[in-house]
């Protein structure tokens, strides 16, 4: 995708090379724009235009995906877990990306999911969330390691057996999920399932503030205004557990 005279172009899909590399010819020819590209390994949805990214949340923005969203990704689902992920972007009010909170919860999401964002609009305008996850070499930004192709990253060793994470596409000795992976669905699928264990009530809570210390914990906390949305709620420190979260996540951003 890139941006032409305040339009925001999408060209997709390709599946063979020689189109996709006349495309982008066509493209650089006519516009001075960043350029975004995505190639996509599926791993939930049909391989299918609907499904092929970049994704247009409206008409003046869109974004690609790389990684899981494992609360919206399912094997057998039409829809891949990026289309969810698009539908609900779309519910949200025009010119969302200009809100600064939204923004710190986008970078929190992407986090949180091992995922990886890339969101451009009609003025060529591009914001990358979870960023440091990727990597910057000559002016460009990959998402992953797979453009080098001859590094622990290749997709199959000389056994024709798969050697990277289906997740995060990292160095995988098994070729199964990697152990950061394993242990992320390990423990989305307890939270999930379960919850974690509140030591205040003694029992499963799916409050995350609960694995914090007690003084912390909603179960114990006065009810009051958040000092920052102003909802009448458990207070951390003057703040709901909502804005507490982004709190805690924008200084862990500063260190």
């Amino acid at each position: 995708m890139f941006s032409e005279n305040g339009v925001l172009k999408i060209k997709k899909p390709f599946f063979q090379f020689k189109p996709f590399a006349a495309a982008i010819e066509r493209a650089m020819s006519k516009s001075l724009s960043d350029f975004v590209l995505h190639f996509r390994i599926t791993t939930s949805g049909k391989e299918d235009k609907l499904n092929t990214h970049p994704h247009r949340v409206n008409n003046k923005l869109a974004f690609v995906h790389n990684g899981v969203i494992a609360d919206l990704s399912d094997a057998q689902s039409v829809e891949s877990d990026t289309v969810k992920f698009k539908n609900l972007l779309s519910a949200l009010p025009f010119g969302f990306m200009d809100n600064p909170t939204l923004k710190y919860l986008l970078e929190f999401y992407a986090v949180e999911n091992h995922s990886k964002f890339v969101f451009m609009d009609n003025l060529g305008r591009v914001d990358i969330f979870n960023e440091k996850a990727g990597t910057w070499e000559g002016g460009l930004w990959y998402s992953n390691l797979d453009h080098r192709t001859f590094s622990k990253y290749t997709y199959t060793s000389v056994d024709n057996k798969k050697k990277t994470c289906p997740n995060c596409w990292g160095f995988s000795s098994t070729g199964g999920l990697c152990p950061d992976c394993r242990q992320y669905f390990r423990d989305y699928s307890r939270y999930k399932n379960w919850g974690i264990w509140c030591t205040t009530i003694q029992q499963y809570c799916h409050n995350p503030v609960c694995a914090t210390a007690d003084d912390q914990c909603p179960h114990t906390a006065i009810m009051a205004d958040c000092e920052a949305c102003g909802m009448y709620s458990p207070s951390i420190n003057g703040l709901c557990p909502d804005c507490a979260a982004v709190k805690e996540f924008e200084e862990s951003q500063e260190l």
